[in-house]
């Protein structure tokens, strides 16, 4: 991970990770890394069938 936040910060942060086709089971790894990323200033985001599933099915979002 320090190698690409370190990456990133050569280049002014500038970009975005985009973590797709996350499944429910590679979920919560998904969100350590994002929230590790967005610690360091880099936009990050998480798509696939469990953020997808989860906006279908729940009445509200959890807040992790």
């Amino acid at each position: 991970m320090g190698s690409i936040i370190r990456r990133f910060a050569r280049n002014a942060n500038r970009g975005l990770v985009l973590m797709i086709g996350v499944q429910t089971n590679q979920f919560a790894r998904a969100v350590d890394i994002a929230t590790e990323l967005r610690a360091a200033g880099i936009k990050a985001a998480i798509g696939g069938f469990h953020v997808s599933g989860s906006i279908a099915m729940l009445p509200e979002m959890p807040p992790k």
